[in-house]
């Protein structure tokens, strides 16, 4: 398997071997300098020590589980990792198009999941702010979804 190549100067990474073909991605400020500072990365951004290879997937899963026991989290994958970042894409606000170009979805029906729970947690926000704030020293009110 192919791993991601990065091509810093235009923050961009190339996806050779994707479930759809080829792809890039754009990286954020703060991921371009953290694999910039990869002083053995060759381009590979997951790469072995001397950075000429991609590192192997069942290594990765390793390491992850080994850090996930000792933090007594549950095991997580690289794909989970993928639906947490696009679930606090989608709480901070991204929009469906950012989600769908971000993270290479082919439909916008792909981010419907992410934007729907951004909303969800939105609305618990709003009623927990209100719950803090209570100037009408009211019982908290109930929250229904209203069918369309």
């Amino acid at each position: 398997m192919t791993w991601d190549m990065v091509d810093l100067p235009r923050m961009v990474a190339r996806l050779p071997d994707t479930k759809t073909g080829d792809a890039v991605r754009a990286l954020s400020t703060d991921a371009a300098r953290i694999l910039d500072a990869q002083g053995h990365r060759l381009g590979f951004v997951f790469s072995n020590r001397s950075g000429v290879q991609p590192v192997d997937y069942q290594l990765l899963m390793e390491a992850l589980t080994g850090i996930c026991e000792a933090a007594g989290v549950e095991r997580i994958t690289p794909h989970v990792l993928r639906h947490t970042a696009a679930t606090w894409a989608a709480i901070s606000g991204a929009e469906a198009h950012e989600l769908r170009e971000a993270f290479g979805w082919k439909t916008l029906a792909m981010t419907a999941r992410y934007v729907s729970r951004s909303e969800s947690l939105a609305r618990q926000g709003a009623q927990r702010a209100a719950e803090a704030i209570n100037v009408f020293q009211k019982p908290a009110a109930v929250v229904a979804r209203i069918r369309k």
